[in-house]
């Protein structure tokens, strides 16, 4: 029994040492085993420093100038030979009308009929009560006369604004003639040069030459046939306006004498008392408002009397608005022209803190994208202005482009360097953090505890100030120097959560 009391103590006692030994171990490792659970984190200090910030944005190249193709008056398009993309040069023909007359001129030269037929009436009228017989024959005499006078102008094939068309495509040609006999002399210049090869020998230089000369011949001759063609064209075209010239002169006489016919009925009546008043008026407005539509008339038919449309520029067809078969509206761009001579250029929106860290004249970086094409492009700022979506707070930069295979409508991607400036307490990019609340940074913030060091991380909302690809400027509760800012950790950390530095496991 005693041994057995002795037994049963000395197992207590061997417990107790061994939970006494537990606990000490567990005291003592107990910092350790409780940081292996934690958020391991990365830490860097802020501090002040230089950022040099650089915008990023893409925007759409636009052309600098371009040209809308219009008519002075409506026409029915017969042909049009462009489509977007398409370049042209001075003289191309872009749009072929339909018919000889336009909407506009049939309508004012209907409206001046009807207005003389109003006058002739009016006078008739007013004569009903007096015997004008022979003055009324001669009035329809001389409106029988200008009837033909009229016909034969309109029998004659010619369209005022023909000529100048053929005179514009002779000067085109004639043009080609010596281009092309400039270029026929300095091949027959380039193969005199060459040695002819010995009899029965053969030289590719002298061959190529030889090739070269032929074809600049044949070109140049087929220059001055079509040239030929052209001038038998501006030839009938001036034989046949100097016809209609004749032939419209005539009628204009017609129209005077017609004129004169009435008007002195008109007078007779009016010394012989029938007219009233009211009728002198009626005549007097009648006779200004056909004055006024005979110049409106004499307006369209210079102005207006063409049978195509040529480019006036050298461009790319931005768009195309018209349709063989559809009405050309007067005064409406049919045909827009991107002029390649005057540039691109292409803007930006930007804050206005951004705006006011570049000056005019930076250059910028030009990236296509991953889908670009084309040689290299620079932009050159060329001015700063405000933004029509954000006039209080945004700012809109205009560049201009240089280099090649620029077209309107790409998308660009713009890199520009901002001015350097000094701040205070600079951070890096990777300890910004953001969320509904705005920007802000994870600190340190360290306790003592009877296990040992404890970490805490601690929110600092802060304002960004300014960024460039590593630091980033900026304001708040933040130490100016020397705060241990979170970069990177081994899971995610949120404010207030207990962590463990990568230096201090």
């Amino acid at each position: 029994m005693r041994e057995e009391s002795v037994r049963k103590r000395g197992w207590v006692k061997n417990a107790t040492i061994i939970f006494l030994a537990a606990l000490v171990v567990f005291l003592l490792f107990s910092n350790t085993i409780f940081n292996l659970g934690l958020p391991e984190v990365a830490v860097q200090h802020s501090g002040s420093g230089t950022i040099t910030a650089r915008i990023r944005a893409s925007g759409t190249v636009s052309a600098i100038e371009r040209y809308e193709v219009m008519t002075s008056q409506t026409w029915e398009v017969s042909e049009v030979r462009v489509r977007p993309g398409a370049e042209v040069q001075p003289g191309d023909i872009l749009i072929v009308m339909a018919g000889e007359v336009s909407e506009e001129l049939e309508a004012m030269r209907a409206e001046l009929r009807q207005l003389e037929r109003t006058l002739e009436e009016l006078i008739i009228r007013t004569s009903l009560d007096t015997n004008y017989a022979a003055e009324n024959r001669a009035i329809n005499i001389a409106r029988a006369e200008l009837d033909e006078a009229r016909a034969a102008v309109a029998a004659i094939p010619y369209i005022p604004g023909e000529l100048t068309n053929a005179e514009a495509t002779v000067n085109v040609l004639n043009a080609e003639v010596q281009a092309r006999a400039l270029a026929e002399q300095q091949a027959r210049t380039l193969l005199n040069a060459i040695t002819p090869p010995a009899e029965g020998q053969f030289s590719q230089e002298y061959e190529t030459a030889k090739t070269n000369l032929a074809n600049a011949t044949a070109a140049l001759e087929l220059a001055r046939l079509q040239l030929g063609f052209a001038e038998e064209t501006l030839a009938r075209v001036r034989l046949n306006r100097a016809e209609w010239e004749a032939a419209s002169e005539i009628a204009d006489g017609r129209q005077r004498s017609l004129d004169n016919l009435i008007f002195e009925l008109s007078e007779m009546q009016r010394a012989d008392g029938i007219q009233t008043a009211l009728t002198e008026i009626e005549v007097r407005e009648l006779n200004l408002d056909i004055e006024t539509k005979r110049e409106e008339i004499s307006s369209l038919e210079g102005d207006g009397a063409v049978s195509e449309l040529t480019s006036p520029v050298y461009g790319t067809i931005a768009s195309v608005n018209i349709t063989p078969g559809n009405q050309a509206q007067a005064e409406t761009p049919l045909i827009v022209i991107d002029v390649i001579d005057r540039g691109f250029s292409l803007s930006i929106p930007v804050t206005v803190e951004q705006s006011m860290r570049v000056t005019v004249g930076d250059n910028a970086e030009v990236d296509r994208g991953w889908w670009g094409w084309g040689g290299e492009v620079t932009a050159t700022l060329v001015g700063i202005r405000n933004d029509p979506e954000n006039p209080v707070t945004g700012r809109r930069l205009e560049f201009i482009l240089h280099g090649s295979d620029i077209e309107s409508g790409e998308q660009l991607n713009i890199t520009l360097n901002q001015r350097s400036e000094n701040f205070d307490t600079v951070v890096p990019n990777a300890a910004l953090r953001s969320d509904t609340n705005g920007d802000f940074v994870l600190t340190i913030m360290t306790r003592q505890s009877p296990l040992g060091t404890r970490f805490t991380a601690t929110r600092v909302d802060v304002t960004i100030l300014a960024r460039d690809d590593t630091h980033t400027a900026v304001s708040g509760a933040l130490s100016v120097w020397g705060e241990s800012v979170i970069t990177t950790s081994t899971a995610p950390v949120d404010p207030g959560m207990q962590i463990r530095l990568a230096a201090n496991p």
